[in-house]
């Protein structure tokens, strides 16, 4: 018996990590390790041996600090400087509960039958995690990348209270920064926009009060202002000076959009009104006007700024449809996301529970026409070289394409309001999307509900599996497979800075 189980536990492994056979020699010429002492005892005895992570090894090499800041060829980033928790490399050598995430003896590394990794052994690799996880020399590897506002992508993982940041020439994620006011409860990050100078992000904390505030270099938090609850979806204007946040919740008491003035970080005005779980925004060019979708109405509505931005002046409400007037109640539609294109005069409402986008003239409000859609369309992005919208449909289901991963992303011709195609294997549950206007792509989070969409490994006692990201490529329109990248729990919005 015990044999047998020896053999299955190898047999596992070398599936697993993307097989091993023909690796049982070792290289003639190794890399130098360039890891500062400790470390590079504990990988060259340990990780780096003959028969495992050493440079024959297909997918991953720990031969050195290079190497395995390069990552895996399958996974990506393996270590993630401070933050020890989400580094795959930290994930699988520890057998500590006390000291972080433990996972199944299937997934441990050293497998059978080499012994795991000391206690001391362990701390020693979570430390220098903990301290950037540099080289010999000191060398941290993004510190170029992290000196620069543009070229980054950053995702919401609300399921951990992190923003994943991604360097995007090269697909892998740099860092996670840790948002929220109380690090003892989830505050679920919602949404994530990037101001006109690209310096800053600000996000909104939906199961909180707060709207928060980083830089983008350095990542560094820079201020945070508590605003009604429920905070939604946000709209900065050009000189990047004022914020509008929605809420997203049914008190007719409370705040349902706020003006917030983002260089003091303090509420400037709000506005109560019957909007029950307002949620989509966007804004006109001129910052004048804000449309707002109430998730449970069948309207949007719009509020007029004063000229200084200073407050809210008035506010109107337009039927989603002639034959319901505003505000009968019904469920029919529950507006999700709005969005103005200026250049084409339009006004743009995904309904999730109809199934459809409805399309309005910017001027007179007047409904034009529907655009059927499938299951659960939310959130969408424009893309102004294309004139294309690309619209979530969260629930979409395609099992000849995708098996049981459901969800795509709808492509609408803005010009002429028509359905073009749906664009699958984005992952399950997409949530967010964002255009790379320089590189051409579009990239798509999904929440990875139940782990449809397998994760390199699940979490122990974590509320949802690790999401993931995953690019299309706007030329051919089609997801590119290599590039889905795996991030923590129930990635939401994403925002990409150019």
């Amino acid at each position: 018996m015990k044999k047998d189980r020896f053999i299955v536990l190898n047999v596992f492994f070398v599936l697993f990590w993307g097989g091993i056979i023909g690796c049982e020699k070792t290289p003639s010429v190794e890399e130098k390790p360039n890891l500062p002492p400790k470390i590079e005892q504990i990988v060259t005895t340990k990780c780096a041996i003959s028969g495992c992570h050493n440079s024959y090894h297909p997918s991953f090499n720990a031969s050195s600090w290079d190497n395995i800041m390069k990552g895996s060829s399958i996974y990506g980033s393996v270590v993630i400087p401070y933050m020890p928790n989400w580094s795959h490399f930290f994930q699988h050598i520890n057998r500590f509960e006390d000291l972080g995430f433990v996972l199944g003896d299937e997934d441990r590394m050293p497998p059978l039958p080499y012994s795991p990794l000391s206690r001391e052994e362990v701390t020693e690799i979570k430390d220098w995690i903990n301290d950037g996880a540099k080289d010999a020399h000191g060398k941290y590897q993004w510190a170029q990348q992290e000196a620069r506002h543009n070229n980054k992508l950053f995702v919401l993982c609300a399921g951990s209270d992190l923003i994943a940041v991604v360097d995007i020439p090269s697909n892998k994620v740099m860092r996670y920064i840790s948002v929220g006011v109380n690090p003892s409860s989830n505050e679920s990050p919602h949404y994530i926009l990037v101001s006109p100078d690209k310096k800053y992000i600000y996000v909104t904390l939906i199961l909180g009060s707060a709207v928060e505030k980083y830089r983008t270099d350095n990542y560094e938090f820079v201020g945070r202002v508590t605003v009604a609850g429920n905070p939604s979806v946000a709209a900065i204007n050009q000189a990047g000076n004022r914020l509008l946040v929605t809420h997203w919740n049914n008190d007719v008491t409370s705040a349902k959009l706020s003006l917030v003035d983002t260089e003091n970080m303090t509420i400037l005005d709000h506005v109560e009104d019957d909007l029950p779980f307002a949620h989509g925004l966007c804004v006109t060019p001129d910052f004048r006007t804000a449309y707002v979708t109430p998730n449970e109405g069948n309207f949007f509505a719009g509020y007029r700024l004063k000229a200084d931005l200073s407050g809210f002046i008035e506010g109107e409400k337009y039927p989603l449809d002639p034959s319901d007037p505003v505000p009968a109640g019904t469920s029919l539609f529950y507006p999700y996301q709005v969005i103005e294109v200026a250049d084409l005069g339009k006004i743009f409402v995904t309904c999730r529970n109809s199934h459809e986008l409805r399309v309005f003239d910017a001027q007179t409000k007047d409904y034009i026409t529907s655009v059927p859609l499938d299951s659960l369309p939310r959130l969408m992005t424009y893309d102004p070289v294309s004139k294309n919208l690309f619209i979530i449909c969260a629930k979409s289901k395609n099992v000849a394409v995708q098996g049981s991963q459901r969800g795509s992303i709808a492509v609408v011709d803005a010009v002429t309001n028509t359905f073009f195609k749906n664009i699958y294997n984005v992952g399950h549950r997409p949530h967010g999307l964002d255009v790379d206007p320089v590189n051409r792509r579009l990239y798509v989070s999904s929440e990875n509900t139940g782990g449809i969409n397998a994760p390199h490994h699940p979490i122990p006692g974590a509320a949802y599996p690790p999401g993931k990201f995953s690019v299309i490529d706007l030329n051919t329109l089609e997801a590119i497979p290599s590039l889905q990248t795996e991030v923590a729990e129930f990635p939401a919005v994403l925002c990409v800075s150019q």
